[in-house]
Protein backbone atom coordinates (compact mmCIF):
# COMPACT_ATOMS: atom_id res chain seq x y z
CA UNK A 1 0.00 0.00 0.00
CA UNK A 2 1.41 3.35 -1.01
CA UNK A 3 1.76 5.90 1.78
CA UNK A 4 0.43 9.26 0.59
CA UNK A 5 2.88 12.12 0.44
CA UNK A 6 2.38 14.71 3.17
CA UNK A 7 0.99 18.05 2.03
CA UNK A 8 3.65 20.63 1.15
CA UNK A 9 4.41 23.27 3.82
CA UNK A 10 2.63 26.05 1.93
CA UNK A 11 -0.60 24.02 1.91
CA UNK A 12 -0.24 23.36 5.62
CA UNK A 13 0.26 27.07 6.27
CA UNK A 14 -2.94 27.87 4.38
CA UNK A 15 -4.77 25.23 6.42
CA UNK A 16 -3.43 26.75 9.64
CA UNK A 17 -4.56 30.17 8.43
CA UNK A 18 -8.08 28.83 7.98
CA UNK A 19 -8.07 27.28 11.46
CA UNK A 20 -6.90 30.55 12.99
CA UNK A 21 -9.69 32.34 11.17
CA UNK A 22 -12.19 29.89 12.65
CA UNK A 23 -10.73 30.50 16.11
CA UNK A 24 -11.13 34.26 15.64
CA UNK A 25 -14.77 33.83 14.66
CA UNK A 26 -15.78 31.24 17.26
CA UNK A 27 -13.31 31.53 20.12
CA UNK A 28 -13.04 27.73 20.19
CA UNK A 29 -9.61 26.87 21.59
CA UNK A 30 -9.66 23.53 19.77
CA UNK A 31 -9.28 25.45 16.51
CA UNK A 32 -6.20 27.22 17.89
CA UNK A 33 -4.79 23.89 19.09
CA UNK A 34 -5.36 22.37 15.66
CA UNK A 35 -3.68 25.36 14.00
CA UNK A 36 -0.63 24.89 16.23
CA UNK A 37 -0.45 21.20 15.31
CA UNK A 38 -0.60 22.02 11.59
CA UNK A 39 2.06 24.73 11.99
CA UNK A 40 4.33 22.17 13.65
CA UNK A 41 3.89 19.90 10.64
CA UNK A 42 4.79 22.71 8.25
CA UNK A 43 7.87 23.61 10.27
CA UNK A 44 8.98 19.97 10.49
CA UNK A 45 9.06 19.81 6.67
CA UNK A 46 11.06 23.04 6.34
CA UNK A 47 14.85 23.17 6.44
CA UNK A 48 16.45 25.75 8.74
CA UNK A 49 18.06 27.46 5.74
CA UNK A 50 14.77 27.64 3.81
CA UNK A 51 13.81 31.27 3.12
CA UNK A 52 10.36 30.53 4.57
CA UNK A 53 11.70 29.17 7.86
CA UNK A 54 11.61 32.51 9.76
CA UNK A 55 7.97 33.00 8.76
CA UNK A 56 6.96 29.53 9.91
CA UNK A 57 8.92 29.90 13.16
CA UNK A 58 7.26 33.24 13.86
CA UNK A 59 3.79 31.86 13.03
CA UNK A 60 4.18 29.07 15.53
CA UNK A 61 5.73 31.33 18.17
CA UNK A 62 2.82 33.78 17.97
CA UNK A 63 0.22 31.01 18.12
CA UNK A 64 1.89 29.47 21.19
CA UNK A 65 2.13 32.90 22.81
CA UNK A 66 -1.58 33.41 22.27
CA UNK A 67 -2.36 30.02 23.81
CA UNK A 68 -0.14 30.87 26.78
CA UNK A 69 -2.16 34.03 27.35
CA UNK A 70 -5.34 31.97 27.29
CA UNK A 71 -4.13 29.14 29.52
CA UNK A 72 -1.05 30.37 31.41
CA UNK A 73 0.92 27.30 30.32
CA UNK A 74 4.56 28.25 30.85
CA UNK A 75 5.84 25.60 28.44
CA UNK A 76 4.03 27.37 25.59
CA UNK A 77 5.64 30.69 26.50
CA UNK A 78 9.12 29.19 26.82
CA UNK A 79 8.76 27.47 23.44
CA UNK A 80 7.42 30.66 21.85
CA UNK A 81 10.47 32.60 23.06
CA UNK A 82 12.83 29.94 21.71
CA UNK A 83 11.05 29.90 18.33
CA UNK A 84 11.00 33.67 17.84
CA UNK A 85 14.71 33.80 18.74
CA UNK A 86 15.40 31.17 16.07
CA UNK A 87 13.34 33.19 13.62
CA UNK A 88 15.43 36.28 14.37
CA UNK A 89 18.66 34.35 13.96
CA UNK A 90 17.53 33.08 10.54
CA UNK A 91 16.22 36.44 9.34
CA UNK A 92 18.48 38.64 7.17
CA UNK A 93 19.40 41.94 8.82
CA UNK A 94 17.78 43.90 6.00
CA UNK A 95 14.47 42.00 6.12
CA UNK A 96 11.54 44.45 6.48
CA UNK A 97 9.92 42.18 9.08
CA UNK A 98 12.90 42.34 11.45
CA UNK A 99 11.48 45.13 13.63
CA UNK A 100 8.24 43.20 14.11
CA UNK A 101 10.12 40.02 15.07
CA UNK A 102 12.23 41.99 17.59
CA UNK A 103 9.10 43.51 19.08
CA UNK A 104 7.33 40.15 19.29
CA UNK A 105 10.34 38.71 21.11
CA UNK A 106 10.30 41.67 23.52
CA UNK A 107 6.60 41.15 24.26
CA UNK A 108 7.14 37.47 25.02
CA UNK A 109 10.10 38.12 27.33
CA UNK A 110 8.11 40.82 29.13
CA UNK A 111 5.27 38.33 29.61
CA UNK A 112 7.67 35.85 31.18
CA UNK A 113 9.00 38.58 33.48
CA UNK A 114 5.44 39.24 34.63
CA UNK A 115 5.00 35.58 35.41
CA UNK A 116 8.38 34.74 36.97
CA UNK A 117 9.82 38.08 38.05
CA UNK A 118 13.20 37.27 36.48
CA UNK A 119 14.92 40.62 35.95
CA UNK A 120 17.00 39.30 33.06
CA UNK A 121 13.85 38.77 30.99
CA UNK A 122 12.82 42.40 31.45
CA UNK A 123 16.31 43.64 30.57
CA UNK A 124 16.26 41.58 27.37
CA UNK A 125 12.74 42.79 26.56
CA UNK A 126 13.88 46.40 26.90
CA UNK A 127 16.96 45.85 24.73
CA UNK A 128 15.00 44.11 21.98
CA UNK A 129 12.17 46.62 22.19
CA UNK A 130 14.60 49.49 21.70
CA UNK A 131 16.19 47.73 18.74
CA UNK A 132 12.74 47.27 17.23
CA UNK A 133 11.86 50.94 17.73
CA UNK A 134 15.13 52.03 16.12
CA UNK A 135 14.64 49.65 13.18
CA UNK A 136 10.98 50.30 12.42
CA UNK A 137 10.23 53.12 9.97
CA UNK A 138 8.07 55.81 11.65
CA UNK A 139 4.56 55.66 10.30
CA UNK A 140 4.99 52.08 9.11
CA UNK A 141 2.13 49.56 9.46
CA UNK A 142 3.47 48.09 12.72
CA UNK A 143 5.13 51.19 14.19
CA UNK A 144 2.46 51.97 16.79
CA UNK A 145 2.41 48.37 18.03
CA UNK A 146 6.22 48.30 18.26
CA UNK A 147 6.35 51.54 20.25
CA UNK A 148 3.54 50.36 22.51
CA UNK A 149 5.37 47.10 23.28
CA UNK A 150 8.52 49.02 24.28
CA UNK A 151 6.53 51.52 26.36
CA UNK A 152 4.82 48.71 28.25
CA UNK A 153 8.18 47.20 29.21
CA UNK A 154 9.43 50.65 30.22
CA UNK A 155 6.43 51.09 32.53
CA UNK A 156 7.31 47.77 34.16
CA UNK A 157 10.88 48.97 34.67
CA UNK A 158 9.65 52.29 36.07
CA UNK A 159 7.39 50.46 38.50
CA UNK A 160 10.28 48.31 39.72
CA UNK A 161 12.47 51.39 40.16
CA UNK A 162 9.74 53.22 42.06
CA UNK A 163 9.21 50.33 44.44
CA UNK A 164 12.93 50.03 45.10
CA UNK A 165 13.26 53.76 45.76
CA UNK A 166 15.46 54.40 42.70
CA UNK A 167 14.00 57.80 41.88
CA UNK A 168 16.57 58.59 39.18
CA UNK A 169 15.83 55.48 37.13
CA UNK A 170 12.11 55.90 37.75
CA UNK A 171 12.13 59.46 36.42
CA UNK A 172 14.13 58.66 33.29
CA UNK A 173 12.17 55.51 32.48
CA UNK A 174 8.69 56.93 33.01
CA UNK A 175 9.63 59.97 30.92
CA UNK A 176 10.79 57.73 28.07
CA UNK A 177 7.62 55.64 28.21
CA UNK A 178 5.29 58.65 28.26
CA UNK A 179 7.23 60.36 25.46
CA UNK A 180 6.86 57.29 23.24
CA UNK A 181 3.17 56.88 24.01
CA UNK A 182 2.64 60.58 23.41
CA UNK A 183 4.21 60.23 19.97
CA UNK A 184 1.82 57.41 19.14
CA UNK A 185 -1.13 59.43 20.38
CA UNK A 186 -0.07 62.54 18.45
CA UNK A 187 0.27 60.48 15.27
CA UNK A 188 -3.42 59.58 15.47
CA UNK A 189 -2.65 55.84 15.48
CA UNK A 190 -3.12 55.18 19.21
CA UNK A 191 -5.51 52.34 19.90
CA UNK A 192 -7.43 51.70 23.10
CA UNK A 193 -4.56 49.69 24.60
CA UNK A 194 -2.06 52.48 23.88
CA UNK A 195 -4.24 55.07 25.61
CA UNK A 196 -4.73 52.86 28.67
CA UNK A 197 -0.95 52.42 28.88
CA UNK A 198 -0.47 56.19 28.76
CA UNK A 199 -3.09 56.66 31.46
CA UNK A 200 -1.25 54.12 33.62
CA UNK A 201 1.98 56.05 33.23
CA UNK A 202 0.27 59.34 34.06
CA UNK A 203 -1.21 57.74 37.18
CA UNK A 204 2.23 56.61 38.29
CA UNK A 205 3.45 60.23 38.40
CA UNK A 206 0.29 61.56 40.02
CA UNK A 207 -1.26 63.22 36.95
CA UNK A 208 -4.62 61.76 37.81
CA UNK A 209 -6.88 64.20 35.98
CA UNK A 210 -5.12 63.68 32.63
CA UNK A 211 -5.20 59.91 33.14
CA UNK A 212 -8.88 59.99 34.01
CA UNK A 213 -9.73 62.04 30.92
CA UNK A 214 -7.92 59.53 28.69
CA UNK A 215 -9.71 56.62 30.32
CA UNK A 216 -13.10 58.28 29.96
CA UNK A 217 -12.40 58.65 26.23
CA UNK A 218 -11.59 54.94 26.04
CA UNK A 219 -14.66 53.93 28.02
CA UNK A 220 -16.87 56.12 25.84
CA UNK A 221 -15.61 54.24 22.77
CA UNK A 222 -15.56 50.84 24.47
CA UNK A 223 -17.76 50.81 27.60
CA UNK A 224 -16.84 47.24 28.47
CA UNK A 225 -13.05 47.61 28.16
CA UNK A 226 -11.65 45.68 31.15
CA UNK A 227 -8.20 47.31 31.08
CA UNK A 228 -9.60 50.83 31.16
CA UNK A 229 -12.16 49.96 33.82
CA UNK A 230 -9.55 48.44 36.10
CA UNK A 231 -7.21 51.41 35.66
CA UNK A 232 -10.07 53.83 36.33
CA UNK A 233 -10.88 51.98 39.55
CA UNK A 234 -7.27 52.46 40.65
CA UNK A 235 -7.43 56.20 40.03
CA UNK A 236 -10.75 56.59 41.83
CA UNK A 237 -9.39 54.79 44.87
CA UNK A 238 -6.19 56.85 44.87
CA UNK A 239 -8.23 60.04 44.81
CA UNK A 240 -10.54 58.92 47.60
CA UNK A 241 -13.59 58.18 45.49
CA UNK A 242 -15.81 55.13 45.36
CA UNK A 243 -15.24 53.17 42.11
CA UNK A 244 -18.85 51.98 42.30
CA UNK A 245 -20.23 55.53 42.24
CA UNK A 246 -20.19 57.95 39.28
CA UNK A 247 -17.33 60.43 39.71
CA UNK A 248 -18.99 63.52 38.29
CA UNK A 249 -19.67 67.13 39.17
CA UNK A 250 -22.62 68.58 37.24
CA UNK A 251 -22.23 65.75 34.76
CA UNK A 252 -18.51 66.37 34.25
CA UNK A 253 -15.54 64.35 35.55
CA UNK A 254 -14.49 65.57 38.97
CA UNK A 255 -11.01 67.05 39.26
CA UNK A 256 -8.66 64.88 41.25
CA UNK A 257 -6.51 66.55 43.89
CA UNK A 258 -3.01 67.23 42.61
CA UNK A 259 -0.35 65.63 44.84
CA UNK A 260 2.86 67.45 45.58
CA UNK A 261 4.88 64.40 44.56
CA UNK A 262 4.27 61.19 42.71
CA UNK A 263 2.84 58.59 45.07
CA UNK A 264 3.96 54.99 45.12
CA UNK A 265 2.39 53.14 42.23
CA UNK A 266 -0.87 51.58 43.31
CA UNK A 267 -2.56 48.97 41.15
CA UNK A 268 -6.23 48.48 40.68
CA UNK A 269 -7.49 46.25 43.47
CA UNK A 270 -9.36 44.12 40.97
CA UNK A 271 -7.08 43.84 37.94
CA UNK A 272 -7.85 41.67 34.98
CA UNK A 273 -7.40 38.06 35.90
CA UNK A 274 -3.89 36.69 35.48
CA UNK A 275 -3.61 33.62 33.24
CA UNK A 276 -4.52 30.34 34.83
CA UNK A 277 -1.51 28.66 36.33
CA UNK A 278 0.29 31.87 37.25
CA UNK A 279 1.59 32.37 40.76
CA UNK A 280 -0.81 33.48 43.46
CA UNK A 281 -0.42 36.98 44.77
CA UNK A 282 2.10 37.47 47.55
CA UNK A 283 3.28 40.58 49.38
CA UNK A 284 4.99 42.96 46.96
CA UNK A 285 8.71 42.48 46.93
CA UNK A 286 8.65 39.06 48.57
CA UNK A 287 10.78 36.36 46.89
CA UNK A 288 7.75 34.35 45.85
CA UNK A 289 5.58 37.28 44.84
CA UNK A 290 3.48 36.40 41.82
CA UNK A 291 3.08 38.53 38.69
CA UNK A 292 0.26 40.65 40.10
CA UNK A 293 2.46 41.58 43.06
CA UNK A 294 5.73 42.00 41.18
CA UNK A 295 4.39 44.18 38.40
CA UNK A 296 1.10 45.89 39.23
CA UNK A 297 1.94 49.13 37.42
CA UNK A 298 -0.82 48.86 34.87
CA UNK A 299 -3.98 46.90 34.36
CA UNK A 300 -3.05 46.79 30.70
CA UNK A 301 0.00 44.69 31.56
CA UNK A 302 -2.34 41.89 32.61
CA UNK A 303 -4.05 41.76 29.22
CA UNK A 304 -3.36 40.17 25.88
CA UNK A 305 -0.39 41.52 23.95
CA UNK A 306 -0.57 39.28 20.88
CA UNK A 307 -1.84 41.38 17.99
CA UNK A 308 -3.75 39.55 15.29
CA UNK A 309 -2.52 41.85 12.53
CA UNK A 310 1.01 40.54 13.04
CA UNK A 311 -0.25 36.98 13.24
CA UNK A 312 -2.26 37.28 10.03
CA UNK A 313 0.69 38.80 8.17
CA UNK A 314 2.95 35.95 9.20
CA UNK A 315 0.46 33.23 8.32
CA UNK A 316 -0.41 34.51 4.90
CA UNK A 317 3.12 35.44 3.78
CA UNK A 318 4.73 32.57 1.88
Amino acid sequence: MTVPEPPPPEDLVQRADGLLGQYQRTGEVDQLNNAIDVMRQALAQTAEDDARAPIFLSNLANALFLRFQLTGKTADLDEAIDLIQRALAALPDEDPNRAAYLSESAAMLHARFRQSGQRDDLERALALGRQAAQTAPPGGPNYADIISTLAEALLADANAAQRSGDTSTFGMTIDEALTLLGQVQDSGSAGLHDRVLRASGLRMIGRYQEAEELLREVLTEAPGDAEASSEMDAILRLTGRDPEAPATVDGQPSEAPAPTEAPEAAPAEAPAAAPAGSSAAAPAGSPDAGPSAREPETAAAQGTTVRWQAMDRRVTTC
